[in-house]
């Protein structure tokens, strides 16, 4: 999908999340992906998590005014968020 270039740069960052959320939350059932950012940070704060958690909070975190309140995601933030996301995945591959 390009999203980004469609000028839908918020949805672009969210795919990328999505995909994420959902990925960690089959390996890991206790990180599911309707937790909040703080909620994920509490969790993985019980859990080994083989990459940096606070990566993966930052993105939740980056991307729920986005989600919740249709907060505008300028291109070059989008795009950030959604080579972060995808290395993270790799990162716990």
């Amino acid at each position: 999908l390009d999203l980004s270039s469609a000028g839908e740069s918020g949805r672009h960052a969210l795919a990328h999340l999505q995909v994420l959320r959902r990925y960690v939350g089959e390996r890991w059932p206790a990180l599911p992906p309707a937790l909040t950012a703080r909620e994920l940070d509490e969790r993985l704060r019980t859990l080994e998590f083989p990459v940096l958690p606070e990566r993966l909070v930052a993105l939740a975190a980056a991307g729920e005014p986005v989600a919740y309140a249709a907060v505008a995601l300028p291109a070059g933030d989008a795009e950030r968020i959604a080579l972060e996301a995808t290395a993270v995945v790799e990162d716990l591959e």
